[in-house]
C-alpha cells in the first residue's frame, strides 16, 4: 500500500493527551502516513495485520477516534446500497518536521498577544518608577496576566505602582517589596487598589477647603 512515509511522528498535543490510548495515537500516525488526496483507504484487515490485533479491535479504535473528533469516516456505496469503500481522514493533519538534510531550520516566530504587551508596559512602568530592572518573563509576567484576567487594566496597575512607590521607595526595609510578586499578587493587589496616594488625599482636602472658602465669599 502506497504511503508518504519517512518515519513515525506524532504531534506533541496528540501524544500528551490522556484521553487517547497509545494504540489510538499510533493509529493516527498510520492513518496520516497512508492519507492521500482521497484519504486513507486501508481496511480493518490491513490494520489488523499491521498492528497484530483483531479486526474487531481495529473497529473499536477507529470508532473511539471518530467519537473524539480526530478522524472523519467517509463511506461510499454500491448501487445496491452496500458499503463499497471506506475513507479515513484526520480532522487536523499532522504538521511534520523537515527531514531533508539540506533544509534550513525553521525559525519559530513568537507572536505577542495584547496581554503580553500590556504586561511588558506594566513592568516598564514599575522599573521606571521604582528604579528597578525586572524582566517581563516567568512569574513576573504571570502575576500581571493573572490580574488582567480579573479585568484590571493599565490604569489600575499604574495606581498600585504609584501608591506603593510613594510609600516604600525611600524606606530601606520596604523598598525590596517593590516587585511584581508583591505588588501584583492576587492577595495584595485588590487591597493596594483601595489605597489612595497621599498626594491625592492632600489635593482632595485642599479642594474641600477651597470649596468652603468660595461658599462663604
Amino acid at each position: 500500500m502506497e504511503r508518504n512515509f519517512k518515519g513515525i511522528w506524532i504531534p506533541r498535543d496528540i501524544w500528551l493527551r490522556e484521553d487517547i490510548s497509545v494504540q489510538g495515537k499510533v493509529f493516527l500516525a498510520e492513518i496520516d502516513s497512508l492519507d492521500n488526496e482521497m484519504g486513507c483507504m486501508a481496511s480493518n484487515a490491513y490494520f489488523a495485520r499491521f498492528f497484530g490485533i483483531s479486526k474487531s479491535r481495529v473497529s473499536a479504535v477507529i470508532t473511539e477516534l471518530s467519537k473524539k473528533g480526530l478522524v472523519n469516516v467517509k463511506l461510499t456505496y454500491t448501487d445496491k446500497g452496500n458499503v463499497d469503500r471506506r475513507y479515513l481522514e484526520l480532522v487536523s493533519k499532522f504538521d511534520k518536521p523537515l527531514y531533508e538534510s539540506d533544509a534550513k531550520p525553521v525559525k519559530k516566530v513568537e507572536t505577542e498577544t495584547p496581554n503580553d504587551l500590556l504586561a511588558k508596559e506594566v513592568i516598564d512602568y514599575l522599573n521606571s518608577k521604582a528604579d528597578k530592572n525586572f524582566k517581563c518573563v516567568g512569574a513576573n509576567k504571570g502575576f500581571i496576566i493573572g490580574r488582567i484576567s480579573e479585568d484590571y487594566g493599565l490604569k489600575d496597575f499604574k495606581h498600585v505602582v504609584d501608591v506603593k512607590v510613594e510609600q516604600w521607595l525611600r524606606d530601606s526595609t520596604m523598598n525590596k517589596f517593590l516587585r511584581p510578586n508583591t505588588l501584583f499578587s492576587p492577595t495584595n493587589f485588590g487591597n493596594y487598589m483601595c489605597e489612595k496616594s497621599a498626594k491625592l488625599i492632600t489635593k482632595s482636602d485642599d479642594d474641600v477647603v477651597q470649596s468652603q472658602t468660595s461658599f462663604y465669599d
